[in-house]
């Protein structure tokens, strides 16, 4: 939205089937390509064209060359390579706070790209419109939604590669619903889980939530930018913690929000009201987030012109 109102020309490469001519031709004409997650494009990248990475969050939970990834590792033993091969292509990668920046070392080791210290445009768009009580009226509206909003968001399991029916660690969503019958329950699982909601983007569920329950997504920090209440199940910390791991500085910072049952998520729910929010940890100037993309491209296409 913020590249087309200042007149870039964006083409969404997902609109196309892959390898087909129009696919293949706007890979061929693009100067500057974006991503917000893996890349996984069977194509040699130009040496005039530039790789953004916009990734989709701060981590809470360790991956890559941070974690021994068991499950990853025995099922796909060139995972790690082909990652690589990867994220070497990329020129840019944005993160949300500077404090980021040493994890993402740690994570993607041997990197050449630089970092961006922008401030998540996703984010950017939440703190616009955390008070557009029409925009939030509108997205209920077309939810159906009469009551106030508990969502659950919980992340993908490495496990679930060996045993794909292993979802013991979700929440029974429709037994809460049953007993809170209050509030409005939503589940947006992990799209590897197979669960979306084609009709609202997560960021505008995030708007409308009075209340986000996860786990180790970090999701949780999108919502601790506009002050959300948070709430993270761990009925299998100890399993996680062994096979993928976690970054303990951060996972000590909402140990009052922690549960590691059911039964502690029904204590708090009891008592919503009291559950502890939390200031945001970003430190870059979100009124400053568009303009400093938007320079950036300039200067991009202005270097390719001379």
């Amino acid at each position: 939205e913020m590249l087309d109102k200042h007149g870039f020309e964006v083409v969404f490469l997902i609109k196309y089937m892959i390898d087909s001519k129009e696919y293949i031709y706007h890979l061929e004409t693009a100067k500057i390509i974006i991503f917000e997650s893996w890349s996984n494009i069977k194509y040699k990248k130009k040496d005039s064209q530039i790789y953004i990475q916009l990734w989709h969050g701060s981590p809470l939970k360790k991956f890559l060359f941070s974690s021994s990834e068991p499950y990853i590792m025995q099922m796909n033993h060139n995972s790690r390579r082909k990652k690589f091969n990867d994220y070497s292509k990329w020129d840019y990668f944005l993160v949300d706070q500077d404090i980021d920046i040493e994890l993402y070392n740690e994570i993607f080791s041997y990197n050449t790209f630089k970092y961006l210290d922008y401030g998540y445009p996703k984010v950017k768009w939440l703190f616009d419109n955390k008070e557009n009580e029409l925009m939030k009226k509108n997205i209920k509206k077309k939810l159906n939604l009469t009551k106030p909003v508990i969502l659950y968001t919980p992340t993908w399991r490495d496990i679930n590669l060996v045993e794909p029916d292993n979802k013991s660690y979700l929440l029974d969503i429709q037994s809460l619903q049953d007993k809170y019958s209050e509030y409005e329950f939503i589940s947006m699982e992990h799209f590897y889980l197979n669960e979306r909601i084609d009709k609202v983007d997560i960021q505008e569920l995030i708007l409308i939530s009075d209340l986000i329950i996860s786990d180790y997504s970090s999701i949780i920090f999108d919502a601790i930018a506009i002050q959300k209440k948070i709430l993270l199940y761990h009925n299998d910390y100890q399993d996680f913690n062994a096979y993928r791991g976690l970054y303990h500085d951060r996972f000590k910072l909402f140990k009052d929000n922690i549960c590691f049952s059911e039964s502690e998520i029904k204590k708090k729910l009891d008592n919503i009201d009291s559950i502890k929010t939390y200031p945001s940890n970003s430190i870059s100037s979100y009124e400053n987030t568009i303009n400093s993309f938007n320079k950036l491209f300039k200067d991009i296409i202005k270097e390719e012109d001379t």
